[in-house]
């Protein structure tokens, strides 16, 4: 609820889901019906962190292109931009 409150449109995580067991699908839901979009299992964000503290910049650019299924679960590439 906080972060459809703060009207946060991509979530990014680097787990399998914001919520675990019964209460995943739900939640995968609420935030759908609300204009977020959860990217999850996310890899390499070790890389990214120590990119942007090599860089001394606090921000970038996020990349996501994902494939057109009816389904809750879509594969996507993520890519950042420093």
């Amino acid at each position: 609820d906080v972060m459809i409150a703060k009207k946060v449109r991509f979530l990014a995580i680097d787990a399998s889901g914001v919520r675990n067991g019964m209460d995943h699908t739900p939640t995968d839901k609420k935030c759908e019906s609300e204009g977020i979009y959860i990217v999850e299992n996310l890899d390499n964000l070790s890389i990214l962190s120590e990119q942007l503290e090599n860089s001394n910049q606090q921000e970038f650019t996020v990349h996501v292109m994902w494939m057109n299924y009816d389904d809750s679960g879509l594969p996507c590439r993520v890519i950042a931009e420093i």
